[in-house]
């Protein structure tokens, strides 16, 4: 999705293996919050299949693919559509922390 720019003190020659420090770039998506009372529309936008809970905790969801596979967003969660059309859900707190509010 992004390319990550590596911080001032990584060299890429050293063998060690030690963690870097990577900056996210800032960059604009398209985003939706999955609420109860949405489920259908959201799932229509992002190519999902909205369903109905397995009597197991949730009682709404949406199955998305995508390239790692089927994953499911709940009620709360953020579908975001990425950079090169793929959507994927990102739990709220995340999501919070990393986009803030809209522009």
């Amino acid at each position: 999705m992004c390319a990550p720019r590596p911080a001032a003190d990584h060299h890429p020659a050293t063998a060690e293996a030690r963690p870097v420090y990577y900056r996210q770039r800032p960059v604009a998506v398209q985003a939706v919050r999955f609420e109860p009372g949405n489920g259908a529309q959201v799932a229509a936008w992002c190519g999902g299949e909205f369903r109905r809970g397995d009597g197991k905790g949730s009682r709404f969801m949406i199955d998305i693919r995508t390239a790692a596979g089927t994953v499911t967003a709940y009620p709360g969660d953020w579908i975001i559509r990425g950079l090169a059309g793929e959507f994927y859900p990102c739990r709220d707190p995340v999501f919070e922390h990393l986009r803030g509010a809209p522009r």
